[in-house]
């Protein structure tokens, strides 16, 4: 009985086992085809991207480096325009030449100012007036008094 059941086992499973081996190459050759067709089309946008990736890198070095040219050279016509080295030197002259005192908001040096005139001063007496008058009163000395 057990050999009966063998057989018979062998006689409806055998074929169906076989022909499942057969469609599961199949399946396989099919994938493995399909696989490596699909690779090489990666591959081949890959290697097309790197292509156009290296053109527009080498675009941009060429875009750079012309606006680094440019740059330099408007950096070296403002400093030609400017002449610091020319400013500095009219500085440094003039630091290093005495200067007289000066008004803060004028041009001419600082003059003690007269009692008369000077805000801070304090009240005039009668016969300081009187004397101050005076002095005032007289004349001023020609040129050729001066000598």
């Amino acid at each position: 009985m057990i050999d009966e059941f063998r057989t018979a086992l062998q006689d409806l499973v055998t074929p169906d086992l076989k022909a499942l081996q057969e469609k599961l190459s199949g399946l396989e050759k099919t994938v493995d085809t399909r696989l490596s067709a699909f690779s090489s089309s990666i591959s081949t946008s890959i290697d097309a991207q790197n292509i156009a990736l290296t053109a527009n890198k080498e675009a941009l070095t060429a875009k750079i480096d012309q606006l680094l040219s440019l740059v330099d050279s408007n950096h070296k016509t403002i400093l030609q325009s400017l002449n610091l080295e020319k400013r500095l030197e009219a500085l440094e002259t003039r630091q290093a030449a005495p200067v007289a005192v000066q008004g803060i908001f004028t041009q001419t040096p600082l003059v003690a100012a007269e009692p008369a005139q000077s805000a801070l001063a304090a009240p005039i007496s009668k016969p300081q007036a009187a004397s101050q008058a005076a002095v005032e009163a007289q004349p001023e000395p020609a040129e050729s008094e001066w000598g």
